[in-house]
């Protein structure tokens, strides 16, 4: 006849009844696979996603700063140009 141990409570001896008929089954490790790849996939997509964001917002940035510079300089050119026609409309006026 097989020892009871007295310690143990009766939910707790139906639990780890259930744990082993689910081990016994191949629940356990079919659960632990679907959790495992979840969590790959999970950490995939963060990673995916956090790079190609932060990858596209420095590119972005950088595009930004080009821009900036070329406006800027075109702005000087406009205004340099303002200037020589100013001069050369009031050389020729005379």
């Amino acid at each position: 006849m097989p020892s009871i141990n007295l310690n143990i409570k009766p939910n707790e001896v139906k639990r780890e009844e259930f744990r082993k008929y689910l081990e016994h089954a191949g629940v356990m490790e079919a659960l632990t696979n679907v959790l495992v790849a979840l969590y790959e996939e999970r950490l995939e997509y963060i990673r995916d996603f956090l790079t190609v964001d932060d990858f596209n917002k420095r590119q972005v940035a950088a595009e930004a700063e080009i821009l900036k510079k070329q406006l800027a300089e075109a702005k000087s050119q406009i205004a340099e140009m303002k200037e020589k026609l100013q001069k050369y409309e009031s050389e020729n006026a005379a």
